[in-house]
């Protein structure tokens, strides 16, 4: 094998892996602020025997989310054949990722076959509970349609791919949540005086 060739494909390893580590990390930030505030989980965590939002370690779980990316990225490179390129791919990683890591993950994690069996009925209100599945099968769904595009390029073949119905929108909102929260003289204020 070429040099070349060995070089294209670390190259193209790196950038599927930055693409799998980014889009969950991503991902999981923001539909955990979407779902954190309109199911109010901050009031009903404790009741589920989970820990506060405002202890240092769930203020780190974005920065654990970097090594479950990295995680991702190595399974789902071990079978991108059978959805890199493919028609209705982003399908088939959400149902891997729907299948394996809700309902049927081998441990007994709320949501999952084994928790319905083996955990006891909780006091945790039925918004966190509905929330957080209805959380993570969304935040699978946008992961794996963001896992699996694959930019066209333009004539050449060149030229970066832009994820407009996903890119736009987020960056919307992470502007307006930047507008809100910003200091209100600080943000109408005219930056040439």
């Amino acid at each position: 094998m070429s040099k070349e060739i060995e070089d294209n494909r670390r190259k193209e390893k790196r950038k599927f892996f930055i693409r799998v580590t980014v889009a969950h990390t991503v991902t999981y930030i923001i539909f955990g602020m979407i779902f954190s505030q309109i199911f109010s989980y901050q009031n009903s965590l404790s009741s589920a025997g989970m820990r506060d939002m405002n202890s240092l370690i769930v203020g780190l779980a974005p920065l654990f989310q970097i090594v479950r990316g990295l995680l991702f990225a190595i399974v789902l490179w071990l079978i991108r054949d059978v959805f890199l390129g493919k028609r209705y791919g982003w399908l088939k990683v959400w149902i891997i990722l729907v299948i394996l890591g809700i309902f049927n993950t081998p441990g007994t994690a709320p949501g999952s076959i084994e928790g319905f069996i083996y955990l006891l009925p909780t006091s945790a209100p039925l918004s966190l509970q509905i929330g957080g599945l209805l959380e993570i099968v969304l935040q699978t769904l946008v992961f794996s349609i963001l896992v699996t595009f694959r930019s066209k390029g333009n004539k050449n073949g060149k030229g970066k791919g832009k994820l407009y119905p996903f890119g736009h929108p987020v960056c919307q909102m992470l502007r307006m949540d930047a507008l809100r929260q910003a200091p209100r003289d600080k943000v109408y204020s005219d930056p040439r005086k």
